[in-house]
This record gives C-alpha cells, structure tokens and sequence, in this order.
C-alpha cells in the first residue's frame, strides 16, 4: 500500500555470514580432520554460533548426524 507495487522492497537487514566462503571452508576441514566432533564443539573450538556451523556443513558432502547405539545381538537372543 505505500509504494503501489506489490513487489518487495530492497532489504537493509545484515548480509548473513553463516554462507559466507571462510565459513564454508572452515567448518568441512574440522571435520575431515575429526568425524566424530559434534556441532557444539566445533562452534566453541572455531568461534561461530552453531547455527553457523549447521548451515556450513549443508554444503554438498556433508551431513551432520548423532550415533545411536544399541545393544549386541548374543546367540540366545
């Protein structure tokens, strides 16, 4: 209603910094060089939230995922 258009109006909010390219290339090297780091320790040992950690590892390859264990199955079983 205030411009007449229906089209969006340019955004004046902060670029996002969970992309960017030292982020994107930060956060795959930890862990290639440790699988098994959680997210939560990767943000304390590299400094970014982990939300930014999350998004970084979306990138092609990478997964984040949580080990569930279970219990062996014995021949009596």
């Amino acid at each position: 209603m205030k411009t007449g258009t229906a089209a969006d109006s340019k955004r004046t909010d902060r670029p996002s910094t969970s992309r960017s390219e030292e982020n994107v290339k930060i956060v795959p090297e930890m862990f290639r060089r440790s699988p098994y780091k959680s997210t939560r320790q990767a943000a304390c040992e590299s400094g970014l939230t982990r939300h930014t950690v999350m998004t970084a590892l979306k990138s092609p390859g990478f997964r984040a995922w949580k080990p569930h264990y279970c219990n062996e199955i014995t021949p009596e079983d």
